[in-house]
């Protein structure tokens, strides 16, 4: 089973997103477990040996396995995320399991295991792709990728991005960040970074949501006008410097050569246009 979402379901005993008694075992790929609710494996649950490859467990509840029990046989989990969960017993996982390169809260016994957040985009209204400085990138191993299924993630995006497979459901689509600092130029190719003016990213709503999730506190933006969408709140954006003044392709900062513009022009709603030179918000 692949590319499956199983959300908000509830079981008074047993599996509240799935439940696998095949004795043949059963396979998941690219699916996601979240919201779901039993009285033992909120997530999933399974009496045989099934396979979970590049799943995401989030926020499922249970007396007994809050993302996973295992009741019989034995689970084997591979790049896989299990976070949010809660249990009266094992928040992650209850039973035997072979777990492998996966990201799993509050740990599991298991080779290459990342006990972190592994920081999604928005995980409260649903949505779970990775934010660029997330653990879970090029954290998998290629190897657990089954073999006759394509290369493409739970979005159909490319499931082998940058050569090595992320953790999750989601794989991410840009080259990982690494810097405090996200370089926007409105010239930049879609594919960039943002780590610095070479691989700069063209879009300023992609560089607010790295600025929030992942600590950056400078966004550096090179001249041009921007269009934030009308979710484009500054309040929220404590502590985060937005300098623009910068040449297109990068270079010395100069404000009166260089107009950079958060235009507020964006459809049937008129914002204030805002030119930036230092702007602490």
């Amino acid at each position: 089973m692949s590319n499956c979402i199983f959300e908000e379901n509830h079981a008074n005993i047993l599996g509240g997103g799935a439940m696998s008694n095949n004795t043949n075992g059963s396979a998941y790929y690219n699916c996601v477990f979240f919201n779901n609710t039993s009285g033992s494996g909120g997530g999933f649950y399974s009496g045989t040996t099934p396979t979970v490859t590049n799943c995401t467990f989030y926020n499922n509840t249970t007396g007994n396995g809050g993302g996973i029990w295992v009741n019989h046989g034995m689970l084997t989990l591979t790049n896989s995320i299990l976070t949010h969960n809660s249990s009266n017993l094992d928040t992650s996982i209850n039973g035997s399991s072979k777990v492998s390169h996966s990201i799993v809260g509050g740990g599991q016994p298991g080779t290459q295991i990342i006990d972190e957040d592994p920081l999604f985009e928005d995980p409260l209204n649903d949505n779970f792709k990775l934010l660029g400085c997330s653990p879970a990138i090029n954290a998998g191993i290629n190897d657990s990728i089954p073999t006759g299924t394509d290369s493409l993630d739970a979005c159909d995006s490319n499931r082998l991005a940058f050569g090595t497979v992320d953790i999750g459901a989601f794989e991410y689509q840009f080259p990982k960040l690494t810097s405090k600092v996200v370089h926007v130029d409105s010239t930049a190719g879609v594919n960039g970074s943002g780590n610095n003016w070479i691989t700069a990213i063209p879009d300023l709503r992609r560089a607010i949501t790295l600025g929030v999730g992942c600590e950056v506190d400078t966004i550096k933006l090179a001249e041009g006008s921007y269009y934030p969408d009308t979710s484009f709140i500054l309040d929220q954006l404590d502590s985060l410097f937005l300098i623009g003044g910068y040449p297109q392709g990068g270079g010395t900062n100069n404000p009166s050569m260089n107009k950079t513009v958060l235009n507020g022009n964006i459809g049937s709603r008129l914002l204030k246009q805002i030119t930036v030179i230092t702007c602490l918000l």
